[in-house]
Protein backbone atom coordinates (compact mmCIF):
# COMPACT_ATOMS: atom_id res chain seq x y z
CA UNK A 1 0.00 0.00 0.00
CA UNK A 2 1.21 3.48 -0.83
CA UNK A 3 1.55 6.11 1.88
CA UNK A 4 0.35 8.71 -0.64
CA UNK A 5 -3.38 8.50 0.00
CA UNK A 6 -4.16 11.80 -1.71
CA UNK A 7 -3.19 10.71 -5.23
CA UNK A 8 -5.80 11.36 -7.96
CA UNK A 9 -6.28 7.63 -8.54
CA UNK A 10 -7.05 7.00 -4.86
CA UNK A 11 -9.43 9.96 -4.82
CA UNK A 12 -11.23 8.57 -7.89
CA UNK A 13 -11.43 5.11 -6.29
CA UNK A 14 -12.91 6.48 -3.07
CA UNK A 15 -15.33 8.58 -5.11
CA UNK A 16 -16.45 5.57 -7.14
CA UNK A 17 -16.75 3.47 -3.98
CA UNK A 18 -19.02 6.02 -2.29
CA UNK A 19 -21.11 6.41 -5.45
CA UNK A 20 -21.63 2.66 -5.83
CA UNK A 21 -22.43 2.40 -2.12
CA UNK A 22 -25.04 5.15 -2.44
CA UNK A 23 -26.56 3.49 -5.51
CA UNK A 24 -26.62 0.15 -3.67
CA UNK A 25 -28.45 1.58 -0.67
CA UNK A 26 -30.90 3.40 -2.96
CA UNK A 27 -31.62 0.14 -4.81
CA UNK A 28 -32.05 -1.66 -1.49
CA UNK A 29 -34.57 0.88 -0.22
CA UNK A 30 -36.43 0.77 -3.54
CA UNK A 31 -36.62 -3.02 -3.36
CA UNK A 32 -37.91 -2.82 0.22
CA UNK A 33 -40.51 -0.26 -0.83
CA UNK A 34 -41.56 -2.29 -3.89
CA UNK A 35 -41.21 -6.00 -3.00
CA UNK A 36 -43.03 -7.04 -6.17
CA UNK A 37 -39.99 -6.24 -8.35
Amino acid sequence: MNSKSDSPRDMQLTFLKSISFNAFSIILTNVHKNPQI
